[in-house]
């Protein structure tokens, strides 16, 4: 029986870090700030200690408002990175935890006016107590088109992209995604059955146990333009989450989420994300899955 529970507290950890990718309510430290800089706006040489991802300058001269805006790309890969170091409020200990999401972009540009047409391919959790929890990619790619409306204005540090807030939604379909509350109940007609497995919502999976659950990540990016046709900044993510069920036996997962959201707090999180153009005017998920792609 000791094994037993030892597992189930292993999975309820991975739960909890899970619940980091999809937003848990943890207290921000006081005086942190937000160290990905204002989105509408690019960080002064922003830089990232573990390693993550970082936005170049690209630097034009003093005539850049005078000069045409350039076309985009007619396809994007599509790389979004956040980091979240937490600290335990107990042990005082600080973990780093790293979530992606890579997906695909097309785009049609008039003017200084560009519109995105975003679809996930993948989403990448973090590992914690020798777990990886995992969402299938064929779920993730059945979420809805998130399209985004973004705006191209050339200055004195190059050319910038900043978009307005989008709404990317697994495991429900709202009426006003940036506004509607998520469903409290997986048997509302609003919950979809996206990965088809009979279960509310999408279905994490943790070495042989699940966890069902609905996702919505309002986000938002500014970036600048580079060579080739990149583009790299920073990213603001709103994440919201509600959980419908499990299959842990003797444990209520939603429950022990709800209690662990108190027990540690956010020291730092950076959001970076990457545009990279696709070789052909319509990429595919198996072109910006490959490695080195994002190089």
């Amino acid at each position: 029986m000791k094994s037993v529970a030892m597992a189930h507290g292993r999975l309820l950890l991975v739960a909890v870090v899970g619940c980091l990718w999809i937003g848990c309510a943890v207290e921000e430290v006081p005086g942190g700030g937000d160290p990905t800089g204002a989105v509408g706006g690019k960080a002064d040489n922003p830089t990232d200690s573990d390693g993550g991802i970082v936005a170049d300058d690209a630097g034009v001269g003093e005539d850049a408002a005078a000069e045409p805006l350039p076309e985009l790309a007619p396809s994007y890969g599509v790389y979004v990175e956040s980091k979240v170091k937490t600290r335990d409020l107990t042990t005082g200990e600080t973990t780093t935890y790293v979530v992606s999401v890579t997906g695909l972009a097309s785009v049609a540009q008039e003017d200084a006016a560009a519109t995105f047409t975003f679809k996930p391919c993948r989403a990448k959790l973090p590992t914690a107590g020798g777990y990886s929890p995992t969402v299938k990619d064929s779920t993730v790619r059945a979420a809805d088109p998130v399209e985004i409306a973004g705006t191209l204005a050339a200055g004195e540090d190059g050319v910038t992209l900043t978009t307005e807030p989008a709404a990317l939604q697994l495991g429900v379909r709202l009426d006003d995604p940036l506004n509607d509350d998520l469903p409290t109940s997986g048997s509302s007609s609003r919950v979809r059955d996206q990965d088809q497995d009979g279960n509310p919502g999408i279905t994490i999976d943790v070495s042989g146990w699940s966890v069902y659950g609905a996702l919505r990540v309002i986000f938002s990016l500014a970036g600048t333009l580079e060579e080739g046709n990149r583009v790299t900044g920073t990213a603001e993510l709103e994440p919201d989450y509600a959980i419908y069920g499990d299959n842990v036996p003797f444990v209520n997962v939603a429950s022990q989420i709800a209690e662990a959201q108190g027990q540690s707090e956010v020291v730092s999180k950076t959001n970076r994300f990457k545009l990279v153009p696709t070789e052909d005017a319509e990429g595919t998920c198996s072109e910006v899955l490959a490695s080195g792609f994002f190089d």
